[in-house]
């Protein structure tokens, strides 16, 4: 139930909760914008591998729109557990010049819109904010995928890739600072961008820590969706096996080949290496004939 409540709020178009609101429009005179994009990353595709792999991205920018028309941006409408805050949307971005891009990357199995309350803090304050949904490990997708969840090195490729594509995006682009380019995350959001930092993370030390008395929660499945250890481990298993099956198959042609080669008196050879080194020992260098004479080799020495 949760997920599918995270799905709906994490969807394009947002709900608003129209007259019946959780919280008081802002009196600041502040207008923040928000905006939707179906962002692909075309050098990698989607876990079916259907299609590019998907970077649905939510945006949180200033605005000089009028304040009445930003709305609250929550879910359910009717009993809303998730409160974004007051957002305009598709309102016209403004901003002085260029402004810095923030990128905010949730939690295990959350959804951009759950960083509203951050990305609309920061673009309060003159920040772009991009946030995305990190294909396989996010509520707003139909389904999790335990690749989502066991590869998280994948999370550091989405927010490069959204660097770039928000870089190029008509309406964002030319309003942003290439040279202040940030980041933030929660919880696994964390790990990603201090893996783009440089940080060094090893998966075998991690397993080391969860085999020893120390292991804490973050060894344990995780709740949001506790059976994606045992599927990648399926996988994984299943990946060997259509491997092992490949060579397999690729088994009787090597086999042709070779009997082919014997049977027509081995027309196919491998290319010996020379004896005597790279050149052959005709081509080895010969030593100075003074040289020769003092070891009783040359032709002084055998008279």
């Amino acid at each position: 139930m949760q997920k599918a409540l995270c799905a709906l709020a994490a969807s394009i178009f947002l709900a608003a909760c129209g007259e019946k609101t959780v919280t008081a429009p802002p009196t600041d005179g502040i207008v923040i914008g928000v905006a939707h994009r179906a962002f692909e990353d075309a050098d990698r595709l989607s876990w079916d591998r259907k299609r590019a792999r998907p970077l649905a991205t939510t945006v949180w920018y200033p605005s000089a729109a009028p304040a009445k028309k930003m709305e609250e941006i929550a879910f359910p409408a009717e009993n809303p557990i998730f409160v974004g805050g007051w957002a305009a949307p598709d309102a016209e971005i403004s901003v002085e010049g260029r402004a810095p891009l923030i990128i905010l990357s949730h939690g295990t199995g959350g959804s951009a819109f759950q960083m509203m309350w951050l990305g609309r803090r920061l673009a309060a304050h003159g920040f772009i904010v991009a946030a995305l949904d990190h294909h396989g490990n996010t509520a707003a997708e139909a389904k999790f995928d335990p690749r989502g969840f066991n590869m998280p090195w994948e999370r550091a490729r989405d927010v490069s890739a959204l660097i770039d594509l928000m870089l190029a995006d008509p309406q964002f682009g030319p309003k942003i600072d290439a040279t202040k380019i940030g980041g933030a995350g929660f919880s696994l959001g964390g790990y990603t961008m201090a893996a783009l930092a440089g940080a060094r993370t090893s998966l075998d030390l991690f397993q080391k820590f969860c085999a020893s008395p120390d292991r804490d929660a973050t060894c344990e499945p995780q709740g949001e969706y506790p059976e994606a250890g045992a599927e990648f481990a399926a996988m994984l298993d299943k990946s060997a096996l259509q491997a092992l099956a490949r060579r397999r198959r690729q088994r009787p042609a090597r086999v042709a080949a070779d009997r082919a080669r014997r049977d027509h008196g081995g027309l196919v050879r491998r290319r010996r290496r020379p004896r005597g080194g790279a050149l052959g020992r005709r081509h080895r260098r010969r030593r100075p004939a003074a040289r020769r004479r003092r070891q009783g080799r040359g032709p002084a020495a055998r008279r």
